[in-house]
């Protein structure tokens, strides 16, 4: 501002019900702040006279007042157990830029989408900005296993087929491994048996009669996953009778 016989300035801040603030100096006064506004569109300008009546103003400008961080949620994934990879990544905001860490790094984001993640622990952290430069973020730990338990390395013993011998152990084994191994069952001849091992587990019974056995062996883990093994079969078969026969002479 350039007057040599200064008298006033007014600094007036409307919003959007009206006047808001008036504030007249004459101590050649060039700057002004207001504080303690409520979040809104404030529009603002300058008026200054001298002391033999001229005046002149500023054009009006608007200032939008936002000290609130957008609102940022994640729907999913949620703090659960999956048994697949491809998750849904759902997060909700009214914030003008969203993006997501994905586990290997930083996406943008705009409506939901399937994303494939690890094995195991994974975090999914959620971020937002306006355009006031308001900032948020919030974050989600799942777990993910996808994959059911191994069963394989099957064995019989005797070997089938075996010939019956009274007293006879006779042993089914399986290979069986998972990080989060739950139960262990074998369905042996239409019951079922539940078998305690380490990576090796054993199923014995005695005196089996001759005849054919069906048998599979089954697994989950703690999350839901499942595996089974298609229906075996075991046959014993009945001892060669030997007939030994005398004669007189």
């Amino acid at each position: 501002v350039i007057e040599t016989n200064e008298q006033a300035i007014v600094f007036r801040l409307y919003n959007s019900t009206g006047l808001a603030n008036a504030s007249s100096f004459s101590n050649s006064q060039r700057t002004i702040n207001w504080t303690n506004l409520p979040d809104g569109i404030y529009f603002y300008n300058v008026t200054i006279n001298d002391s033999v009546g001229n005046f002149n103003f500023t054009e009006t400008r608007t200032i939008t007042l936002d000290t609130i961080a957008p609102t940022l949620s994640i729907i999913s994934p949620i703090n659960s157990n999956y048994t697949s990879a491809t998750v849904l990544v759902n997060i909700s905001s009214n914030g003008n830029n969203i993006w997501f860490y994905n586990g290997t790094g930083n996406e943008s984001y705009s409506s939901p989408i399937y994303r494939i993640f690890s094995q195991g622990t994974n975090q999914l952290i959620a971020y937002a900005n306006d355009s006031a430069g308001n900032f948020n973020w919030t974050s989600v730990s799942f777990f993910v296993d996808s994959l059911k338990p191994s069963i394989g390395s099957l064995t019989e013993n005797p070997s089938d087929p075996a010939t019956y011998i009274f007293g006879t152990r006779y042993e089914f084994n399986a290979t069986i491994s998972d990080t989060n191994l739950q139960n262990v069952l074998i369905e042996f001849n239409g019951t079922n048996y539940s078998v305690v091992g380490n990576g090796v587990y054993n199923f014995s019974v005695l005196n089996l009669g001759a005849g054919t056995y069906n048998y599979y062996w089954f697994a989950n883990d703690t999350i839901g996953n499942f595996n089974l093994t298609s229906v075996q079969s075991y046959t014993i078969n009945k001892a060669t009778q030997i007939a030994t026969l005398s004669f007189n002479e």
